[in-house]
């Protein structure tokens, strides 16, 4: 259905209001799956596992608020665990684990693909000194005014931008996920 809807699009529909559509079809779609799979016993043991590693990974991980991590260090697919938690607040008649996976969705937007394997603050990786002195005020100007500083900071402005845009997505889709459950558990 996804492949063929873009074949049969009428060329006098613009663009704009052709991608709202088929966002609103996205959703529609996505929201009949998650019902679906939410029904599904071998479903729900693999999403549990799914969501309990996840849970166990940000336990014990030593992962910070304040950087970016890359979605390789994750134990399942980033993909694989956004589902998991739509699917578990579907299912739960419990309204404490719905914050509790509202919560753990909150935090997917610090995973994202190309980090690499040291996490980066999102400051940018900063080249001011580590020790306890005070740096000298022209050492620190021209580390802020060098070339490696400046692509930093830009680099991080980038993340952020994804970051922002895949939070704002995982949020929806959350947020999606509680009104089918109000919708299965008559709330």
């Amino acid at each position: 259905m996804r492949r063929t809807q873009r074949s049969s699009f009428d060329p006098k529909i613009p663009e704009a209001e052709f991608r709202r559509e088929r966002t609103a079809l996205e959703k529609a779609i996505r929201a009949i799956e998650t019902m679906a799979a939410a029904i599904d016993k071998k479903q729900a043991k693999s999403d549990r596992k799914i969501v309990s590693d996840y849970a166990s990974f940000m336990v014990e991980a030593p992962t910070r608020l304040d950087c970016f991590y890359d979605a390789s260090e994750l134990l399942h697919p980033k993909e694989a665990i956004i589902a998991a938690i739509e699917r578990e607040i579907v299912r739960s008649p419990l309204k404490k684990k719905i914050d509790l996976l509202q919560t753990a969705g909150a935090f997917m937007w610090n995973f994202l693909e190309g980090i690499g394997p040291i996490a980066r603050p999102l400051e940018g990786y900063s080249r001011l000194p580590q020790s306890s002195a005070p740096a000298d005020s022209d050492d620190l100007k021209r580390m802020v005014a060098s070339v490696e500083y400046i692509r930093d900071v830009e680099m991080t402005g980038r993340l952020m931008d994804t970051a922002n845009k895949e939070d704002k997505k995982v949020e929806e889709r959350i947020a999606a996920a509680i009104r089918i459950r109000r919708q299965v558990h008559g709330d």
